[in-house]
Parts: C-alpha cells; sequence; structure tokens
C-alpha cells in the first residue's frame, strides 16, 4: 500500500484547497487507518483554514465521532470564526455528539452569529434547534446587525422554530439595527400563516 511504502498522510493536494489526506476521506474505516499511521487533527487547509474534523462536520461524514475520540479540538474556528456548531447540518446524531464533547452553543463567528442564529439561517428545523435550546444557547442573542434568533426565524418564516423560541422566552420586542423588532417583522409579512403568530406573540 501507499502507505507501506511510505506516503506522507499529512501532505497538502496540490489544488487551492490544501487538503491533506484526512480532509478528502469519506469511509470510517480509511480515516482510522490514517490517524492509526499519524495523520495530523490540527493541520488546517488552504481555503477555509479549516481542519479534518471541520471538514467532516461540514461534509456529513459518519466519523465525527472518531475524530473527537481521538483528539480533535471541538472549539476550533475556521477564518470565519465558525465552529462545528455553525457548521453542521441536519444530522441529529452529529449535532449531540458535538455538544456531548463540550461544543459551546453561545459562541459567536466574525459576523457575531452563535450557532443558533446559524441553525435558523441554515433552516435546520425545530428539532435541531431544540437541541440547542436544551442546552441553555441564549434565545435572545444579537449579531453584529442586531437580530436575535427570533428575528431570523420571523425573516424565514419558519413557524415550528418561531413557536419553540417562544416556548423558550424569547423577545419579540427586540430592535435590531434598522429599528425592527421580530413583531415589526410578523406584522409586515405577508405571509398568513406567520401573521398568525403575531397574535401569539
Amino acid at each position: 500500500s501507499l502507505l507501506e511504502k511510505g506516503f506522507n498522510v499529512n501532505e497538502k493536494n496540490l489544488t487551492c484547497w490544501g487538503q491533506t489526506a484526512l480532509h478528502c476521506v469519506k469511509s470510517r474505516e480509511v480515516c482510522e487507518v490514517l490517524l492509526d499511521h499519524g495523520a495530523e487533527l490540527e493541520v488546517r487547509d488552504n481555503y477555509r483554514e479549516e481542519t479534518p474534523f471541520l471538514t467532516a462536520v461540514r461534509c456529513e461524514t459518519t466519523f465525527v465521532d472518531l475524530l473527537l475520540d481521538r483528539g480533535a479540538d471541538v472549539g476550533v474556528r475556521n477564518n470565519e470564526g465558525k465552529t462545528a456548531l455553525h457548521l453542521v447540518n441536519t444530522n441529529l446524531e452529529t449535532i449531540k455528539t458535538i455538544l456531548d464533547h463540550g461544543g459551546k452553543v453561545n459562541i459567536k463567528d466574525n459576523e457575531g452569529n452563535t450557532p443558533l442564529h446559524s441553525f435558523i439561517m441554515n433552516r435546520l428545523g425545530p428539532d435541531c434547534v431544540k437541541l440547542l435550546l436544551e442546552k441553555e444557547a441564549d434565545v435572545n442573542i444579537k449579531n453584529d446587525e442586531g437580530q436575535t434568533p427570533l428575528h431570523l426565524a420571523v425573516a424565514n418564516n419558519q413557524t415550528d422554530v418561531i413557536d419553540l423560541l417562544l416556548d423558550y422566552g424569547a423577545d419579540v420586542f427586540q430592535k435590531n439595527k434598522r429599528n425592527k423588532s421580530p413583531l415589526d417583522l410578523a406584522l409586515y409579512s405577508s405571509e398568513e400563516e406567520l401573521g398568525s403568530e403575531v397574535s401569539v406573540m
């Protein structure tokens, strides 16, 4: 095999991404082999400055837990300030794994967004959002534009998420930098279903 012939598992490819084999692997078994042969967990690619762990989370692989158990830093950030919880997709088990390994729910990226903001912007749905809320994600935290998670949920007509945020104490009167509250956004919405949420607020 290439490994037996002295292949450097930490050599970056020659594309603009500059990834190692551990960044590119898709199989849990191959991932384990690479780790057993000295693949480094903290090497970063040349594009988003992501470690193999962050790439694995972004690409919805099945070995996020393996990387964490082998010592990957759950709190590592890319060049946008995003952690694994900002990048994760709609895989409940992966989200739980990250949280169980100490992923921080209120950490902000370079634009002031927390994982809760990201979950809503990426439409991960109420089941994923609830996992963060159960870990005491700040339901009223603002990003750099003054947007709370409720602002984003209302703007994106996510009625199930709106209900959930309200259940966890979301403030309908907080203003963003444009001086608009979630209630203002709901009142201006043309969505009939969203309009019905206004009466609840």
